[in-house]
């Protein structure tokens, strides 16, 4: 199965840094048809099998997320890698 999502240049959305900040991405790459982002792809799959994932847009997913409550579970154990933590 071939998925027509993009690339990282060509995404929008949101990411969180090892300090816990929640970061926003915008596209520096312009999206070419027939590319779609990923949750553009993750939606159109969602509805082929019945969920009502019909979002206009990746605003109102986020909002959604923020509105989530928090999981009850322990924290997850911090992971120190990558160039700035050898």
């Amino acid at each position: 199965m071939i998925l027509p999502a993009s690339t990282f240049a060509e995404r929008q959305g949101s990411y969180t840094n090892v300090e816990g900040t929640v970061q926003f991405l915008r596209p520096p790459i312009p999206l070419a048809p027939p590319l779609k982002d990923g949750w553009e792809v993750l939606a159109e799959l969602g509805v082929a099998l019945g969920l009502d994932l019909d979002y206009p847009g990746i605003s109102p997913i986020q909002r959604e997320m923020s509105l989530q409550p928090p999981d009850p579970g322990p924290a997850p154990t911090p992971v120190l890698i990558g160039p700035a933590h050898p």
